[in-house]
């Protein structure tokens, strides 16, 4: 979907967890051209999940609060800018890096994406 009017907004929300080992992750979830990192996690077997929500507050540009939680530790929240074309399809990602190369140390458990329309 697109933002197309002032006031259209939307809300991510993701989650799932880390493989049973110590190797260095590092997730991000993107919103149009804003994003919301985890930063290096080495903990074994935890939960993680993000979130942002905002939306289109004039023509290409939106705000977004980014908010989340890794190992039962809260990641720093942030809310930022974005100018990307609000009139064609949002784009929303969840990527992820492992240090160790290996498969399967992340898992995306879910994704909801809810848009508002004025």
């Amino acid at each position: 979907s697109t933002l197309t009017e002032n006031g259209d907004s939307i809300e991510v929300e993701v989650w799932g967890s880390k493989a049973a080992n110590a190797a260095p992750v590092t997730l991000q979830l993107n919103v149009g051209g804003a994003s919301l990192n985890t930063g290096s996690s080495t903990g074994s077997g935890f939960s993680w999940s993000m979130k942002a929500q905002g939306g289109r507050r004039s023509t290409a540009v939106q705000r977004y609060f980014f908010s989340g939680v890794r190992a039962a530790l809260p990641l720093t929240a942030s809310s930022t800018g974005d100018t990307s074309t609000d009139s064609v399809a949002l784009t929303i990602s969840v990527t992820g890096t492992d240090a160790s190369a290996a498969t399967g140390n992340m898992l995306l458990d879910g994704l909801v994406i809810k848009f508002f329309k004025v």
